[in-house]
């Protein structure tokens, strides 16, 4: 008698894993965001009670408003991620390995916007190069989180890992929206630091570029370079 494969007496084994259901994935991103939130509001909206002698509490509040401006700007980011988180994960009906994975790193992009959001309202009335800094780890935060968010949605369907009755042609415009995120978030930076973004300029942009040099050139023509040499002792006529 042969020999039998171990691996084919059991139901699940290497490459057959038992199915895993996509409801404590999304319980655990939904404690995940809470806690997030909860963390961000006691760091963003502290406001020490030792005020200077004479100083007023309305004074004191607006001596804050970075931090409430970063608190309102990151409470609307944050609140999208689990609105987007939510949407999305309604359609998943399994999980595997790899998916578990992403979501994770996506997390970790989740967790880490309080302190990007603390370092922002901190630096924000500080120097250029410190205002700079901050605002990349920010963005570059939320553009983490954006990709991972493209990643899981493109793994999902590629291991059809969605429930079935989904339309493909809903699953395309979820991945194009998601495809928003970036792209909007990546060129911030470049804009911030005054770089080139990379975006080729239209007809009217050169041509808006090139009119200040064209009138220079018609200044030149008008005004000779060379300093005009006036004979030795002359004087203008002054009227009597």
């Amino acid at each position: 008698m042969g020999r039998v494969d171990e691996g084919e007496q059991y139901e699940f084994g290497r490459w057959t894993e038992k199915e895993r259901d996509a409801s404590r994935v999304e319980a655990f991103s939904d404690a995940v965001i809470a806690i997030v939130l909860t963390l961000m509001s006691v760091e963003l909206l502290q406001l020490s009670p030792q005020r200077p002698e004479g100083q007023e509490l309305p004074d004191a509040l607006f001596h804050e408003w970075p931090a409430y401006l970063a608190y309102v700007i990151t409470f609307a980011i944050v609140g999208q991620v689990w609105l987007t988180h939510h949407n999305m994960w309604r359609y998943v009906v399994r999980v595997d390995q790899l998916l578990v994975v992403l979501n994770l790193l996506l997390l970790l992009f989740v967790a880490a916007i309080p302190f990007a959001a603390s370092l922002l309202a901190d630096n924000l009335r500080g120097t250029p190069a410190d205002q700079r800094l901050t605002a990349a780890l920010y963005v570059g935060t939320v553009l983490g989180e954006a990709l991972f968010f493209n990643l899981s949605w493109w793994w999902a369907r590629r291991r059809r890992l969605l429930h079935p009755g989904l339309d493909p042609r809903l699953a395309r415009a979820v991945a194009r929206r998601f495809l928003l995120g970036p792209c909007l978030t990546a060129p911030v930076p470049s804009r911030a630091r005054g770089a080139p973004t990379g975006r080729s300029c239209s007809r009217s942009e050169r041509g808006a570029a090139q009119r200040p040099r064209s009138a220079r050139m018609r200044r030149a023509a008008l005004w000779p370079a060379a300093p005009i040499t006036l004979p030795a002792g002359w004087q203008p006529a002054l009227p009597a």
